[in-house]
């Protein structure tokens, strides 16, 4: 890898960061969640924010996303209690199943008629 490579990766790590201590401040002084900050972070720093891009190499970010997401899960899945779950077991299992309902029938009306194409099915 180049020399200028290195800085950049640098540099978009640096941005990054600063970008996501700036918003963690900012929401907690609001007493807004620190994780909406996060997500208003990522919306500035992202690719997709113009007039200007603040992170020069897009798939290294998305990648280090990933990573982080995987860790967060991992995270979660150490504090996980089954003892919690248990006590709150049939209420989570039925607002999951409702929530997952919901979703794929809102995708489903989204996606139209030719949704059984795009869900893998095959054209009559």
């Amino acid at each position: 890898m180049p020399e200028t490579a290195s800085f950049d990766v640098l540099g978009d790590l640096a941005i990054i960061m600063m970008v996501a201590g700036f918003t963690t401040l900012l929401f907690h002084w609001l007493r807004l969640p620190i994780t909406l900050g996060y997500l208003i972070a990522g919306v500035i720093v992202g690719p997709f924010t113009p007039p200007f891009f603040l992170v020069h190499d897009v798939g290294l970010t998305e990648a280090l996303a990933d990573l982080g997401i995987v860790l967060l899960m991992f995270t979660i899945g150490l504090e996980f209690s089954l003892k919690k779950l248990r006590r709150v077991g049939q209420v989570a299992i039925i607002g999951g199943a409702i929530e997952v309902l919901i979703t794929s029938v809102d995708v489903l009306e989204r996606l139209g008629t030719d949704s059984s194409l795009r869900c893998g099915s095959a054209p009559e």
